[in-house]
């Protein structure tokens, strides 16, 4: 580095790959500075925030991020559903493309790919359990896509939340199945699978019942735990 600036510095191939790796953040983060040696983002100068703000990738705002994440869902089930939002998971049209498996029917149904939008919206099983939990909801739920159809609701918060954790659930339980599917050839009645959900549930709406103020809320509420 002798009678080398920092910032035009390049290292000798000789040099320890600690080394090489240093300079490199060097010139990544040389273009966040100005001709005269100022950070771009921050006019009072670098800091690591700042630094990690302008070098992380840049992606659009969801709207669906406080559906997914939030204290009332069960981790798992949140889990699932960020996957599924974000349309990540290993589905067997995926598998298909990069050869690992010969066909890419739906485990479920065994009739159509199997592909996001059609095991959790349109395979004839999802279909049925989405009608079995609108009936216990006492709700007209939106098959096609019940998060966003949810944030169009004017309800009480309550109402709104614990419909969620149904809906979690339910994105939950059609994963499960659909693995319990693949690796033992058996799928449970869609009717077993909503009372399963209710009794993992039931507990856990219970403490939410005295947040509940209105008595319409309270009767609702009432024949979705039990």
């Amino acid at each position: 580095m002798k009678d080398v600036p920092w910032s035009f510095y390049q290292p000798k191939p000789d040099v320890s790959w600690a080394w090489k790796t240093i300079c490199k953040v060097k010139d990544k983060f040389s273009a966040g500075f100005s001709s005269t040696g100022l950070w771009l983002s921050r006019p009072s100068g670098y800091s690591v925030s700042s630094g990690y703000q302008w070098i992380r990738p840049k992606y659009p705002a969801v709207t669906w991020d406080k559906m997914v994440w939030n204290s009332w869902c069960i981790a798992k089930h949140s889990f699932i559903t960020w996957l599924l939002a974000r349309e990540a998971l290993q589905l067997k049209d995926k598998l298909l493309l990069l050869g690992i498996i010969p066909d890419d029917r739906c485990f479920l149904c065994g009739i159509a790919s199997e592909t996001h939008q059609h095991l959790f919206i349109q395979c004839c099983y999802t279909r049925k359990l989405i009608a079995l939990l609108s009936q216990k909801l006492h709700l007209g739920l939106h098959v096609a896509n019940l998060l966003v159809w949810l944030q169009t609701k004017p309800w009480a918060r309550i109402k709104k939340m614990v419909t969620l954790v149904w809906i979690q659930a339910l994105y939950y339980s059609i994963w499960h199945q659909r693995n319990k599917a693949r690796l033992e050839g058996v799928v449970q009645r869609p009717e077993n699978v909503v009372q399963q959900v209710q009794c993992l549930l039931k507990c856990r709406l219970l403490e939410w019942h005295a947040c509940i103020k209105r008595s319409s809320d309270r009767a609702w509420f009432k024949t979705v735990i039990y």
